[in-house]
């Protein structure tokens, strides 16, 4: 195995994959195998074969900022996906909508999701007015807080001044913003009836899980 292994620098060789597979099948595993040099795979993936398993980074040095506290330094997770966002009312007979366009897609990172939409309808029906929201999220928000995405609208009848788009529940997206026009007031929800059937968005919302 020695033989065909190449250097490329004075800590660092690099094995074939099948060459990895001949020294494996020679020895029994190990359980807690410690490398001195960078380790490369040359093909293939390093798999992580346990859920909740991951990278460690608990070597290196935490936060020293004043309040800060490090909760967790494994990197568990990567994800990458799509979902179809849909156009709701929080609660009671949901609206039928027709839509020109609805695709998202999402990448998530350890606890951190990372959410995009685009959506486009050409009708709506609406049984009775109520919260408007966007559901289909692959992720419910975990975190403890309400974050505040970015998006932008074509058409769209927004009641509300200063719009924010943010969690109504855990697994649902909102639009809030303040009561009245102006900018002053309190802040409530915009209703369904933003929606009348020729509207478009597109939407980011960063969130923890």
């Amino acid at each position: 195995m020695t033989k065909s292994a190449t250097r490329e620098a004075a800590d660092k060789v690099t094995f074939t994959q099948a060459e990895v597979n001949s020294a494996v099948a020679l020895k029994a595993p190990i359980a807690n195998p410690v490398f001195t040099g960078d380790a490369t795979v040359s093909t293939g993936n390093l798999v992580i074969g346990t859920n909740g398993k991951g990278i460690d980074f608990s070597a290196n040095a935490d936060s020293s900022a004043t309040g800060a506290s490090t909760t967790s330094e494994l990197l568990d997770d990567y994800e990458e996906g799509t979902w179809t966002p849909a156009f709701g009312r929080n609660g009671g007979t949901q609206p039928s909508v027709v839509y020109s366009e609805q695709v998202g897609s999402y990448t998530k990172v350890g606890n951190m999701v990372f959410l995009t939409g685009d959506m486009g309808i050409t009708s709506i029906s609406i049984p009775s007015n109520g919260t408007l929201t966007i559901t289909g999220m692959p992720f419910t928000n975990g975190g403890g807080h309400n974050p505040t995405g970015s998006f932008t609208t074509n058409r769209f009848h927004l009641y509300r001044a200063r719009g924010q788009l943010v969690h109504v529940s855990s697994n649902k997206l909102g639009f809030l913003g303040q009561a009245n026009a102006t900018g002053s007031g309190t802040w409530d929800w915009e209703p369904v009836t933003a929606l009348d059937g020729d509207e478009s968005i597109r939407f980011a919302i960063t969130y923890q899980v």
